[in-house]
């Protein structure tokens, strides 16, 4: 589970730290970690749980926030 008590409260920072930290606890910058992106995904099914409530899809009733970002990538795709 990702989360973040700071000033920011920016989930997309603290996916970046796990997917980073990971990279440096490896000692190997190519590493790649499916762990970091289930944290974030596995978020909303447990705060679901936690809160007795649907958080996290996009049906009527649900509570939801919604995020949308323009993607620059640095390089072209």
């Amino acid at each position: 589970m990702l989360g973040t008590d700071g000033m920011t409260m920016d989930m997309v920072q603290e996916h970046k730290f796990a997917y980073l930290l990971h990279k440096n606890a490896q000692q190997n910058t190519g590493a790649m970690s499916g762990e970091s992106f289930e944290m974030l995904r596995a978020n909303a099914r447990m705060a679901s749980r936690c809160f007795g409530t649907k958080i996290g899809t996009l049906t009527e009733g649900a509570v939801a926030d919604v995020v949308v970002t323009n993607y620059l990538p640095p390089t072209p795709l």
